[in-house]
């Protein structure tokens, strides 16, 4: 008996002593020791790198190892199981190739889809030749379709034959486009410093250059974001920010009044608020305002290091409001120490602001990260419930996306997260929002600086960004390749059948930027255009008045032909199941598959267009309720 107790006693302590990853059982000291790296951002030239902290490089792992040069030169379509809310995603070479393939900063402004005319997609990339490896002549290429994505043409450098980097675009009123850069395009000074270049008629290779100067602050305004106003015949034409260089400690806003060159200006103005390089995003509402979400300056408020705040204009940025804290980061003994580092992303939904960051775990008295530690993306609007800066709400973390607890390498570190990037947009008809960003992957590889890859996720909300579909990696998992830098237009079309998601995204064969991991070698990153199809985002919100009782109400049509809506009502927050049955009592379709649904009156399209005539029953389980009623599809 007493050996007994010794033997148990000795698997006790060495399970307590091992963490389960992967599939196996690693020492747990290996986890912490991995997860436990610090690492600093530092900006070298206009990019930034993660750069390790106290220990050198590992190289002792048997990595993936892929050709350099692997380009995909068809489109392809990746398809899901009836249970996912994404049908499929067809990836498109957009023909954009770079060995310049750390695309962004922050969470990045490549792509616009006009909503007047959603044939009309325009997207942007940094370039630089494979025979190039110094980048000297780094340029930014401007690609165009006029058929939603199905074929793509390089149309310009923008501007034209001159080094420039760290770009955006947004569209205008007249369905024209707006890209902004950091050049030293010939102008007064001839230094390098954001510019704006409005394009003509789409998919034209003619721009007007619009030079809003260098100021007159030390350092030159660079990493601009830029959005258009309401119209192009208002005084105020488009809202520019951009943040000092080099190593500089502020950001600026500036107003462009004109579209013809050189372009009037209101002149740069100081906001000390914001962190610098692209931690901050801007767009537009339908009724003209603009709305503003940035990261804090760790450099002018250090006490509110993680911070993330949130500013709109109702006078096409003439004025703000008083800055907004929507999250308050807790370095405290007992908090989480988690606050927002590099990726936000705005939105608006019914002229109601929709905000997507990242939150990584931080040292901020050391100035550094961790970049293995489990971290979060998170959702912010002025339409949940609680207060500010507490009503964030979680997108997704270690409970939705798996990550990798071994295999962690870093040889290359972008200034990344576990999950990190986020990009938000809505759809053309106000419904639904949709996500993506990036997560690592327990792949690894490269040459001398073993690195993780990447894959992409993506998620959507029917009810405002109260509640979020567990995110689905939408990028393939085979061969093994590296996805970053999802770029989503702040629009995007549906009919009444599906919504669309259309997003750039990079893939590489090699994992991590060869920017900062010149030793593994130059490869072509290729950017992607990559179309969503989801046949049902869940749940449309009729009202969020909260309901005496639970309720499945009857279809409507009934009879229907091809499509009927069936609504529920929940008195409170539920995990909701709804499924289809034919007569027979064999399932058709999960319409909510276990779901997280906010409470309130709700309402999913049913699509039978596959289906024959007959009866058909719909049955819901929320909570402890249950309930089934009948329907008719009449052809």
């Amino acid at each position: 008996m007493f050996k007994s107790l010794i033997l148990l006693s000795f698997v006790i302590a060495i399970t307590c002593n091992l963490v389960y990853a992967g599939g196996r059982l690693i020492p747990k000291s290996r986890y912490d020791k991995v997860v436990g790296m610090h690492y600093k951002i530092k900006i070298v030239g206009d990019a930034l790198v993660g750069e390790k902290i106290g220990s050198k490089k590992s190289h002792d792992a048997v990595s993936y190892r892929s050709p350099i040069i692997s380009l995909i030169t068809n489109p392809f379509t990746v398809n899901f199981s009836e249970s996912d809310f994404v049908t499929s995603t067809t990836f498109t070479p957009t023909n954009g190739r770079t060995i310049y393939d750390m695309q962004s900063s922050g969470s990045p402004v490549h792509i616009w889809q006009n909503p007047n005319n959603p044939n009309d997609i325009n997207c942007v990339y940094m370039n630089v030749d494979y025979n190039d490896p110094m980048f000297t002549n780094r340029t930014c290429k401007y690609y165009y379709s006029s058929d939603r994505g199905v074929t793509w043409a390089f149309i310009s450098e923008v501007p034209n034959g001159i080094r420039s980097g760290y770009v955006c675009i947004t569209g205008m009123s007249d369905g024209n486009i707006l890209i902004a850069n950091h050049s030293n395009a010939p102008g007064s000074p001839a230094t390098t410093h954001s510019q704006v270049f409005a394009g003509i008629y789409p998919g034209v290779s003619q721009f007007i250059r619009l030079d809003p100067g260098a100021g007159n602050f030390g350092a030159n305004p660079i990493w601009p974001r830029v959005i258009a106003t309401s119209s192009i015949i208002n005084p105020n034409k488009f809202f520019l920010i951009s943040s000092q260089h080099p190593m500089g400690d502020s950001t600026f806003f500036n107003i462009g009044t004109s579209l013809t060159t050189p372009g009037t200006f209101t002149g740069w103005t100081t906001q000390y608020d914001c962190e610098v390089n692209e931690t901050y995003n801007v767009t537009r509402g339908d009724d003209g305002r603009i709305g503003v979400v940035y990261i804090n300056s760790k450099s002018h408020f250090p006490n509110d290091v993680g911070d993330v705040y949130f500013i709109e204009s109702t006078n096409d940025g003439t004025t703000f409001s008083t800055p907004l804290k929507i999250f308050d980061s807790d370095f405290s003994a007992t908090g989480d120490s988690l606050g927002a580092m590099r990726g936000v992303s705005i939105a608006y939904q019914y002229n109601k602001p929709k905000v997507v960051y990242e939150i990584i775990r931080q040292d901020p008295l050391a100035n550094q990260y961790l970049p293995f530690w489990p971290n979060k993306i998170m959702f912010w609007s002025t339409t949940l419930p609680g207060s500010d800066p507490h009503r964030s709400v979680v997108v997704a973390d270690s409970n939705n996306v798996w990550l990798p607890k071994d295999s962690l390498f870093a040889g290359v570190d972008d200034g990344f997260g576990p999950l990190c990037r986020p990009v938000i947009g809505r759809s053309l008809d106000n419904n639904a929002l949709f996500t993506a960003f990036i997560s690592i992957t327990n792949r690894f590889g490269a040459p001398v600086d073993t690195t993780n890859f990447h894959a992409i996720y993506l998620t959507a909300s029917g009810d405002g960004g109260a509640t979020w579909i567990e995110p689905l990696r939408i990028t393939p998992e085979t061969p093994v390749m590296d996805w970053t830098y999802p770029s989503m237009t702040p629009v995007n079309d549906n009919d009444v059948n599906n919504y669309y998601v259309n997003m750039t995204i990079q893939k590489d064969t090699i994992p991590g930027s060869f920017v900062n991991g010149d030793l593994n070698g130059p490869s072509l990153a290729q950017q992607m255009f990559a179309r969503a199809t989801i046949s049902i985002i869940g749940i449309k919100n009729i009202s969020t008045e909260i309901p005496g009782t639970y309720t499945l109400f009857q279809n409507y049509p009934n009879p229907f032909n091809p499509s009927t809506s069936i609504r529920f009502a929940l008195t409170e927050r539920s995990i909701v199941l709804l499924k289809v049955y034919d007569i027979n009592g064999r399932e058709i379709v999960t319409l909510i598959n276990n779901e997280v649904v906010s409470r309130g009156v709700k309402e999913i399209i049913f699509d039978a267009s596959g289906l024959s005539s007959g009866i058909y029953f719909y049955t819901i389980k929320a909570g402890n309720f249950r309930d089934t009623k009948k329907m008719i599809l009449l052809k």
